[in-house]
């Protein structure tokens, strides 16, 4: 007994509107029918990529024969790469240069602000280490500030005998100045002790009490 080959559904189905010799419906054959142009679509498709692939490998195949039949198209072709990549590195040289530039400019613009900053804020922290005012020479004889404003330092105050604190320097002037002033001033008060006067009289003047008391004290303090 011969055996027979069944024929694929989706060759016989859309042609004859039977699949494996039985009738069919009209959706069997619609669903048939799609199956196949898939199929051929699918084989269409691949041809073509074979075709663009074959044709891809002919044009590289012909551009190396021509290279190869012509060789100095190859130095030529060679030198224009490296003319193009020296030119781009050039380009890319001063490019870098002035990022590099603007990069430390700015760095430095913002190292400076923040140092400006801080040293703003030192000099707000920062206390005056000079004495001013009418209590100046007390600080700094008591060693609160370090001079005043006029530069004395505790090294060059002092005390008197009233309890003020001075200058040395001034004291020893008024120092010597008082022994000029000193006899002039005795021969003053002998004066006043010997012709009674009390209160206030100025030396010499337009007053008789003040005339007499000025020629007593001269004789005084010329004697």
């Amino acid at each position: 007994m011969k055996l027979m080959r069944k024929k694929p559904a989706f060759l016989l189905g859309p042609l004859c509107g039977t699949v494996g010799g039985k009738n069919t419906s009209g959706h069997e054959e619609a669903d048939a029918r799609e199956s196949c142009e898939a199929q051929l679509s699918a084989k269409d498709w691949q041809a073509g990529r074979l075709r663009e692939e074959h044709e891809n490998l002919s044009n590289a195949v012909g551009r190396l024969s021509i290279l190869l039949e012509h060789p100095e198209r190859i130095v030529v072709q060679a030198g224009l790469v490296i003319q193009l990549c020296s030119h781009f590195a050039v380009m890319a040289l001063p490019m870098k240069t002035a990022m590099r530039k603007v990069m430390k400019s700015s760095a430095m613009k913002a190292k400076t602000t923040v140092k400006a900053k801080a040293m703003k804020a030192m000099k707000k922290k920062a206390v005056s280490k000079i004495a001013t005012g009418k209590r100046a020479k007390s600080v700094v004889f008591r060693g609160s500030k370090e001079k005043t404003s006029g530069g004395l330092a505790k090294s060059q105050l002092m005390k008197n005998k009233r309890g003020k604190v001075v200058s040395k320097k001034m004291h020893a002037k008024g120092k010597t100045i008082q022994k000029f002033v000193q006899q002039w001033l005795d021969a003053v008060m002998t004066a006043r002790k010997e012709l009674g006067i009390k209160g206030f009289c100025a030396v010499g003047g337009k007053s008789a009490q003040g005339k007499a008391l000025y020629a007593k004290a001269k004789a005084l303090y010329a004697a």
